[in-house]
């Protein structure tokens, strides 16, 4: 089998960067820059959307990650894809969430991937994340979490990743690599998913991480 074939995804999100949400220096309750453009560029979304559906499901799509440009230190690439705690309109999930108090956030899931080979192929699922970037913080009771698709019903997903959050210092740009190796046969099939989700405060803009360069290939 041919060692340089790639199965999947450079995902470089830089295509879409008319949603991006500018910096952030301090915490929002509400993200306007979304909730001004939501209703104006519905028509130009539309457009836009026929490229990442390539990739990516559109269930629940209001629970989703944001492409952007804007809350990332030094981005690897053009744009990044951010979690935190509001929806798609940029609006919080909770507006009445208690102080402290986390939940599901975010999401971003791919479509199925045919991903039927032996386990001696050395599948390797990779990614670039940083905390916080110049937006805020995620606490220790935040995370980031990466699952793929099990073999059960239609909501079974196992926990492969994750990092609590931490806060990048002042002069910190780093992006930190993660790399996985895909050797389970429960994963090794067509209908392969894999999917992102953070826990974080719901009721603003809050608890930030941003990825970059998600890469699955052998």
């Amino acid at each position: 089998m041919n060692k340089n074939n790639l199965l999947l995804l450079i995902v470089l999100f830089g295509s879409f960067s008319l949603f991006s949400q500018g910096l952030v220096e301090q915490a929002l309750s509400v993200n306007p820059t979304l909730a001004a453009y939501q209703n104006g560029l519905k028509s130009l979304q539309k457009h836009l959307l026929f490229t990442i559906r390539l990739a990516w499901e559109q269930k629940e799509y209001s629970k989703k990650a944001f492409v952007n440009q804007g809350y990332a230190k030094a981005p690897i690439t053009y744009g990044v894809v951010t979690f935190d705690g509001v929806d798609s309109a940029g609006y919080p999930y909770n507006f009445n969430m208690a102080s402290g108090a986390t939940g599901i956030a975010d999401y971003l899931t791919s479509k199925p991937i045919r991903l039927n080979y032996p386990d001696s192929d050395s599948i390797y699922f990779s990614f670039y994340f940083q905390p916080q970037g110049l937006g805020n913080a995620p606490e220790q009771s935040d995370s980031l979490v990466l699952e793929f698709k099990g073999r059960g019903t239609l909501a079974s997903w196992d926990r492969i990743w994750a990092k609590k959050g931490t806060t990048l210092a002042v002069n910190d740009s780093s992006w930190t690599l993660v790399m996985i190796p895909i050797t389970d046969t429960t994963y090794l099939k067509d209908g392969f998913q894999f999917r992102f989700k953070n826990y974080a405060t719901l009721s603003g803009s809050l608890d930030h991480w941003n990825i970059d360069i998600i890469l699955l290939r052998i």
